[in-house]
């Protein structure tokens, strides 16, 4: 039952004194990280797929860690932001930038492995992403398709023919 169930957490240690604890991202998360950082998110989707389609390392939830991590130099505002979100304070961005790096590198484990419990979780992810992308790309193309496209009646550039 949904009432009795209590969503997985894991602790981070800051310091001998301070901590923090970390939950799994959802689907609001995830849509509202992608708002903020799309493009970003896109750069990392590429490796990603270029590592499954080159028959790179496995993709699992410890690889996707690890590839975020090692991302955290080129993209701080986006871990900054993940690791926020995921303890619940999502205004506090600019201290999570200030973490030390490990102590970041730690949250970014824990929150990727209660996020994707299991390889199947994160590939079935990957396969609804790939879809959509896909999908996206499809109508976009249509959209754009110069054949849909002919000379405006006044000559003044162009119209989509009906």
């Amino acid at each position: 039952m949904l009432a009795d169930y209590e969503l997985p957490t894991k602790t981070v240690e800051i310091d001998a004194a301070n901590s923090f604890t970390v939950r799994g991202l959802d689907f609001s998360d995830l849509v509202r990280l992608t708002h903020r950082h799309g493009p970003i998110l896109g750069i990392l989707y590429s490796r990603v797929i270029e590592i499954r389609d080159h028959g790179g390392e496995k993709l699992t939830p410890e690889g996707l860690g690890g590839m975020i991590a090692a991302a955290a130099a080129e993209f701080p505002d986006l871990v900054a932001d993940l690791i926020a979100t995921a303890a619940g304070e999502p205004g506090q961005v600019d201290k999570v930038r200030k973490l030390r790096f490990p102590v970041q590198m730690d949250a970014i484990h824990q929150i990727i492995g209660l996020t994707f419990v299991g390889e199947h979780e994160l590939k079935k992810l990957m396969e609804i992403v790939t879809e959509a992308a896909e999908a996206t790309t499809r109508t976009l193309k249509s959209v754009t398709n110069p054949k849909l496209l002919k000379p405006s009646p006044n000559g003044s550039g162009t119209s989509a023919s009906a």
